[in-house]
């Protein structure tokens, strides 16, 4: 059985869910606001929410799009045995969560999160050319048409930004100044480009690097 971990309102995954009736595929979507239980019976371990309930080792494969498998959380009046079992109840979903990531798998939850300001700096030590980059609070240091904006954490999605819409956060070309300071954002070089290549790469596929480095070679 397919194990679909995603949000609410979520298009892709909607989508991808009519290709499962029509092919017949046997699949479970979670949402992000499910809270499950972990339970055994008959010395197997499973998980149940007021929606979902399902046997961890009935699951034969994992999509995670998006959001996450959480728990509901038991709490003790004592205070050491509510630090002890506080931690007890983490190793317990951990354990959930990684016997489920070692199944079949598109993404993990426990990676989903990346640092793109890390993710640049690690690119640069290996070697890659990374376009300049800089944080700033203001549109001081820019050069208009020739600097972008992105989202530090991804392409987040803005959950009710309108009545049952959502909002996805792109990358956008800087064509005018502001006059007033803002959060702290991330600013690119705009790179002109004929076609562009996304390549994602698993830690099982880091060896792919040096190829995938001497294949593209330096941008021009």
């Amino acid at each position: 059985m397919i194990l679909i971990i995603s949000k609410n309102k979520e298009a892709t995954t909607d989508e991808v869910i009519k290709w499962l009736f029509i092919l017949g595929k046997k699949f479970i979507r979670v949402n992000e606001d499910e809270v499950f239980e972990i339970k055994t019976k008959e010395k197997r371990v499973y998980i149940e929410s007021t929606k979902n309930s399902f046997f961890i080792d009935d699951i034969s494969s994992v999509w995670y799009r998006r959001g996450g498998l959480k728990f509901k959380r038991h709490y003790y009046e004592n205070l050491s045995v509510d630090i002890h079992m506080s931690e007890h109840q983490h190793w317990l979903e951990d354990y959930v969560i990684k016997m489920l990531e070692s199944k079949r798998h598109i993404n993990k939850q426990s990676n989903c999160h990346v640092n793109k300001l890390l993710v640049l700096k690690k690119a640069e030590i290996t070697g890659l050319d990374v376009p300049a980059y800089y944080l700033a609070e203001n549109t001081d240091d820019v050069h208009l048409e020739k600097t972008i904006v992105k989202p530090i954490a991804g392409n987040p999605t803005l959950e009710s930004i309108q009545e049952n819409s959502y909002g996805v956060m792109y990358t956008s070309v800087i064509d005018k100044y502001t006059k007033d300071n803002f959060f702290i954002s991330f600013f690119q070089e705009k790179i002109e480009k004929d076609f562009e290549i996304e390549l994602f790469i698993s830690m099982e596929g880091v060896g792919l690097w040096p190829f995938f480095h001497k294949m593209m070679g330096r941008r021009k």
